[in-house]
C-alpha cells in the first residue's frame, strides 16, 4: 500500500460571490414534487420535435393534481446535472418525488445516460463528462417517503453515437437504453421510440400518462398499467416497468382532494393577481404596470385587473411619466410620515395666492406652516412647480417677503431643477430665521444642486437649522455624522441628533435612531427600543421602517422568527413603494422561508425592486440567472445585471463580477479584471472581496505581486468579521509573506477563522497540531480539527482525516470510513484523495477490489496534474498490477501519447507516454 500524505498549503481564497441564502426550509409532510425534462433542441442532432410539448404539458398537469413542478427544456448538461442535484435535496422531505425525461440516451458498456441538448459525445470516453448518468435519477428521487417514480421516453436511433469515435478499449455503445437493474425502492418506467418525433404533439407515452394523470385515487401500479395499455394499443411495445410499484399513497388525489386542489390553486392565483394589481397601482410606473401585466395572457383585456392595468399604462405613457419617486428618505424630507399631496382634487372655488402656495409648496416639518396645512414632499412637486412659483412669487409680494413664502417659493424652484434661484430664496429665507431654508439649503450644499457639492457647508447649515430647532435639520446633521461626510464619522453624535430628531415626530430620525440601536453603534445596543422606534414610525406610514420591523420577525431579533408577520410587514411596505421589502419577499420565497420555494415568485419581485434602481434586486436577478434559478441559466443575463447594480455602487455585484472574470465563469479568464472588480468591491465593503483581492496581490494575479497590499486588505476583511480573511492573515503568518514567519500569530489567525466558521481554517490548525508549529504535537487534537474541517466540506481536511483512517493515526484504523472520506475529497477534485482512493482499490481497503475503478482513478489523478501519480507509475510501477498498468497504457494509446501494445509492461514507451500526458495537463 503507497498512500499519499496529504500536504497542506490552504490559503482561504474566501471568493467574493455574494450568497444571500439561509438554510433551505423543510418541505411540508406529504409534499408531491415533480422534475419534468424535455430536451429535443439537441445541438448536433436532429431537433425532436416533441419533448418540449411534452414537459410543457406535463408540468401543467402535475402541478394541477398538487404537485410542486420544475420544468426544464433543452437543458445543457451543467443545468440538468444541478437540477437533478438540487431534486435530490428535496426528496428527502417529501411524500412522492417523480422525475420525468423526454429526450436522447444511450448506453456505454451498460451504463445509461441521458443526453443534455449541448452534448457533443465525440469520443466514447467523453460520455462521462457530457451526459447524465440514470442512476443519478434513480438517486434523487429515493428519499421520498412513499412514491418514488422515474418515467423515460427516449429514442432507439440517437444519431450521436453513430459519429462517436470509439477508444481502443471498444467500449460497447448503443443508442437507447441498455437493461436496468432493478433498484431497492424507486420504479423505473420506460418507453422506447413511441412516438418522440412523431406528428403529433405529445409523444404517445406522454399522452398516455397526460390521460391518466387526470383519475383520481389511482394507484402507481394501476396507474404504470393503465399508461401501458394505452401505450401498447397505439404501438407495437409496451412501456418496461422495473421495480416494485406498490405504495401506500395515490399518485393522484382522490377527487375531493382535487377539487380542494383546483380550489385552492384558483384562489391563491385571484390573491395573486389583486395583490399584484395593488402594489402597481401604489407604484403607479411604466415599470410597475409592465411587471404587473407579465400576470396577464397575451391578449389581457378580458381580466379586470388586466384591462386596468393596460390602461393605467398607457395613460402614464401618454402623460410622459415613466418612473414614479418615493418618498424622500433624506434631504428635504417633506412628506415622510405624513400625507403626501401634489393633487388638485381639493381645491376651493376661491383661494388666495398663500393658500395655494402654501398648498402646493409647503414643507411637513417646518415650524412656521399653518398647523391645518399637511405638507408636500419634493418629489411630488416637481408636477406643479410652475403653479406653484407663481403664487408664492404672488404671495410673497403680498405678505412683504414672509420667510415662510419665500422658503416655499425656494422649494417650487427647487422642485423646477431652478437651483441658482432655490439657493437665493433659501438663503433669504435663512437669513430671516427660517430653519427650515437653513437646512434645505444645507441640502443644496450636500447635493451639488446649483452649487459645488460641499459636505462642509451642508454640515453648517443643517446644524444651524438643527440648532434652531428644525426635525429634519437635527435628521440630516446627524446622518453626515453617521456616514462621516464633512465631519469624521460619530455614531454617538449620530445617535444625539436623531433621538433629538425623532423626539420631534421626525419619522426618518425614528427608523434610523433604531438602527443604531438595533446594531449598537453609538452606544449600548437594545433591540427593545429598536422596535418601538420601527413600530412607532411603522404606525405613522414610513415604508423603510415597516421593512426594518419585519427583519426584526423574519431573523428573530428581540422577538421569535415570525415568517407570517415578516412577510405581511414586507407586504405592506412593498406596497408603499419600499424597494428593500421587495427584496427581503424575493429572498423570503428564493430561499423558502415560511413559504414554499418559489424562484419564479422571488424573479418578480426582484425585477419590481429592480425597476426601482434597487442594486441589490439586480444583484440577486444575476445570481438566480447565474445559477439558472427560475430561469434558463445565462451568464450573460447574470453579468449585464451584476453590472448594472455595480453601477450603481453594490459592492456585492462587483464581487461577482470579479467571481466570474476570476474563475472563467460564463466569461474568459481574466485576472486583471478580476483584480480590478475585487478591489472596487472591497473599497465599497464587501468582506468576501477585500479577502479575494488580498489573495490576488497575494500571489501577484492580474498585476505585481504585493504583499503589503494583501495584508492590509486581509486585516480589512478580518476587521469586519471575514472568516476568510482572517484565515489568510493566519497563513501569511505561517509563511512568513510580508511579515515575520510566526507559527503562534499563525494559529491564533486560523482559531478565529474556524471560529467564524471557515473550514480551510479548521484543516490548517490541524496540521500546525500534527506538525507541531506554533504548538506543541499532539496527534489527537490534529484528528479533532481535521474531523471538523471535513464536516465543514473542506476536501483537504477529508483527505487528511482518510489517511488518519488508514493509518490509525490519532484514531483506531477504519479502512471503510477512510474509503468514505477520500470518496468525498476526491469528489471535491482533492488530487490525494484521487490517488489515495485508487490505492484503496487496487488493494481492496474497505471495499472490494476493483483494478479498473483504481486505474480510473490513476487516471483522474494525473489528469488533475498529480505530480506523485505520475512518479509513482515512472519510477514503482512494481507497486501496480500489470491489469491497472495495462489500463493506464491503454488510456496512453487511445490519447495519441503512446505507442505500442498496452501489455502493462512499464517501458521506455510508456514512461515517455506519462511524460507526454503530465506536460499536456500542465503538470
Amino acid at each position: 500500500m503507497t498512500l499519499l500524505k496529504p500536504l497542506h498549503r490552504a490559503a482561504a481564497l474566501a471568493l467574493g460571490f455574494a450568497v444571500f441564502a439561509h438554510a433551505p426550509a423543510a418541505l411540508a409532510v406529504g409534499e408531491r414534487i415533480a422534475l419534468i425534462i424535455g430536451n429535443g433542441d439537441y445541438a448536433a442532432a436532429p431537433v425532436l420535435a416533441q419533448p418540449a410539448n411534452d414537459a410543457e404539458d406535463l408540468a401543467a398537469a402535475f402541478a394541477e393534481i398538487g404537485f410542486d413542478v420544475i420544468q426544464l427544456t433543452n437543458v445543457e448538461g451543467r443545468a440538468m446535472r444541478r437540477a437533478v442535484r438540487d431534486f435530490d435535496e428535496r426528496a428527502d422531505d417529501a411524500s412522492v418525488a417523480v422525475i420525468y425525461f423526454a429526450g436522447h440516451s444511450l448506453a456505454v458498456d451498460g451504463v445509461n445516460y441521458l443526453v443534455p441538448v449541448d452534448a457533443q459525445l465525440r469520443r466514447d470516453t467523453y460520455v462521462d463528462d457530457e451526459a447524465v448518468p440514470l442512476s443519478q435519477l434513480i438517486a434523487a428521487v429515493d428519499g421520498a417517503k412513499n412514491i418514488r417514480l422515474v418515467m423515460l421516453a427516449t429514442t432507439r436511433d440517437d444519431p450521436l453515437t453513430g459519429t462517436m469515435k470509439r477508444s481502443i478499449r471498444k467500449r460497447i455503445v448503443v443508442p437507447g437504453l441498455a437493461a436496468i437493474d432493478p433498484t431497492r425502492s424507486a420504479v423505473v418506467a420506460y418507453a422506447i421510440d413511441q412516438g418522440v418525433n412523431g406528428g403529433s404533439r405529445n409523444s404517445a407515452y406522454a399522452a398516455a400518462v397526460l390521460a391518466h394523470l387526470k383519475t383520481p385515487a389511482i394507484g402507481l401500479a394501476d396507474f404504470l398499467e393503465a399508461v401501458g395499455g394505452d401505450v401498447e394499443a397505439t404501438s407495437r411495445s409496451a412501456p418496461v416497468v422495473i421495480g416494485s410499484a406498490s405504495a401506500t399513497v395515490p399518485i393522484v388525489p382522490d377527487a375531493a382532494t382535487m377539487q380542494q386542489l383546483r380550489d385552492r390553486q384558483a384562489e391563491s392565483r385571484e390573491t395573486e393577481i389583486a395583490d399584484a394589481f395593488r402594489r402597481a397601482e401604489k407604484l403607479s410606473t411604466v415599470e410597475a404596470w409592465d411587471a404587473f401585466l407579465q400576470f396577464c395572457p397575451a391578449e389581457g383585456t378580458a381580466d379586470t385587473f388586466c384591462a386596468a392595468a393596460s390602461a393605467s399604462r398607457l395613460r402614464l405613457v401618454a402623460s410622459g411619466r415613466g418612473s414614479g419617486d418615493g418618498p424622500a428618505a433624506v434631504g428635504d424630507g417633506s412628506g415622510i410620515g405624513a400625507p403626501m399631496r401634489a393633487d388638485r382634487a381639493a381645491v376651493p372655488a376661491y383661494e388666495d395666492a398663500g393658500a395655494t402656495c402654501d398648498r402646493l409648496a409647503a414643507h411637513s416639518y417646518d415650524q412656521d406652516k399653518p398647523a391645518t396645512v399637511a405638507g408636500t414632499a419634493l418629489s411630488l412637486l416637481g408636477a406643479t412647480a410652475e403653479e406653484a412659483i407663481q403664487a408664492c412669487l404672488k404671495a410673497s409680494e403680498q405678505a412683504s417677503g414672509e420667510r415662510r413664502y419665500v422658503f416655499q417659493l425656494g422649494r417650487a424652484y427647487h422642485a423646477a431643477g431652478r437651483f441658482d434661484e432655490a439657493l437665493a430664496r433659501y438663503t433669504e429665507a435663512a437669513e430671516a430665521g427660517s430653519a427650515i431654508a437653513m437646512n434645505n439649503r444645507g441640502l443644496l450644499h450636500a447635493t451639488g444642486a446649483g452649487t459645488p457639492k460641499n459636505p462642509e457647508a451642508a454640515l453648517h447649515w443643517y446644524r444651524k437649522g438643527a440648532e434652531a430647532g428644525n426635525v429634519t435639520a437635527m435628521g440630516n446633521l446627524a446622518g453626515l455624522y453617521y456616514n462621516g461626510a464633512g465631519v469624521e464619522r460619530d455614531f454617538a453624535q449620530a445617535r444625539e441628533w436623531y433621538a433629538r430628531a425623532a423626539e420631534g415626530g421626525n419619522v426618518l430620525a425614528m427608523n434610523a435612531l433604531a438602527l443604531l440601536y438595533q446594531d449598537g453603534a453609538g452606544g449600548p445596543q437594545d433591540i427593545d427600543a429598536a422596535r418601538a422606534l420601527f413600530e412607532t414610525a411603522a404606525e405613522a406610514g414610513y415604508a423603510s421602517a415597516i421593512n426594518n420591523l419585519a427583519r426584526l420577525y423574519n431573523f428573530g431579533r428581540g422577538v421569535p422568527v415570525d415568517y407570517v408577520r415578516a412577510r405581511q410587514l414586507y407586504e405592506q411596505a412593498a406596497d408603499l413603494g419600499e424597494s428593500a421589502a421587495m427584496v427581503n419577499l424575493g429572498l423570503m420565497y428564493e430561499n423558502g422561508e415560511g413559504v414554499r420555494r418559489d424562484y419564479r415568485t422571488a424573479r418578480g419581485w426582484y425585477e419590481q425592486a429592480a425597476a426601482l434602481d434597487n442594486a441589490g434586486a439586480m444583484t440577486n436577478l444575476g445570481i438566480l440567472y447565474q445559477y439558472g434559478r427560475g430561469v434558463t441559466e445565462s451568464f450573460d443575463e447574470a453579468r449585464a445585471w451584476y453590472e448594472r447594480a455595480a453601477e450603481l455602487g453594490d459592492a456585492a455585484a462587483m464581487a461577482n463580477l470579479a467571481y466570474m472574470y476570476d474563475g472563467g465563469r460564463g466569461v474568459p479568464v481574466d485576472k486583471f479584471k478580476a483584480r480590478y472588480w475585487y478591489l472596487k468591491g472591497a473599497e465599497a465593503g464587501n468582506g468576501p472581496a477585500m479577502a479575494s483581492v488580498g489573495y490576488l496581490f497575494a500571489n501577484g494575479q492580474g498585476g505585481p505581486q504585493d504583499f503589503g497590499k494583501a495584508m492590509e486588505w486581509y486585516r480589512k476583511g478580518a476587521d469586519i468579521g471575514n472568516a476568510g480573511a482572517m484565515t489568510n492573515v493566519g497563513f501569511m503568518y505561517e509563511s512568513g509573506w510580508g511579515v515575520e514567519q510566526d507559527y503562534g500569530e499563525a494559529i491564533e489567525w486560523y482559531m478565529r477563522g474556524a471560529a467564524a466558521g471557515n473550514a480551510i481554517a479548521m484543516a490548517n490548525i490541524g496540521l500546525m497540531y500534527e506538525q507541531g508549529r506554533g504548538v506543541e504535537t499532539d496527534i489527537g487534537l490534529a484528528f479533532d480539527w481535521y474531523r471538523k474541517g471535513a464536516e465543514a466540506g473542506n476536501a483537504q481536511a477529508m483527505a487528511s482525516l482518510a489517511y488518519f483512517y488508514s493509518n490509525g493515526t490519532g484514531t483506531e484504523a477504519d479502512p471503510a470510513i477512510a474509503l468514505d472520506w477520500y470518496t468525498k475529497a476526491a469528489n471535491l477534485g482533492n488530487i490525494t484523495a484521487m490517488h489515495n482512493l485508487g490505492v484503496a482499490y487496487k488493494d481492496g481497503l474497505g471495499t472490494e477490489r476493483n483494478l479498473r475503478r483504481a486505474a480510473d482513478l490513476f487516471i483522474q489523478s494525473m489528469q488533475a496534474r498529480n505530480a506523485w501519480t505520475f512518479d509513482q507509475f515512472r519510477d514503482h510501477p512494481e507497486n501496480y498490477p500489470v491489469e491497472v498498468l495495462a489500463e493506464i497504457e491503454r488510456y496512453l494509446v487511445s490519447h495519441g501519447l503512446m505507442r505500442g501494445e498496452p501489455d502493462g509492461e512499464v517501458d521506455d514507451e510508456t514512461r515517455a507516454g506519462l511524460t507526454a500526458l503530465q506536460q499536456q495537463v500542465g503538470g
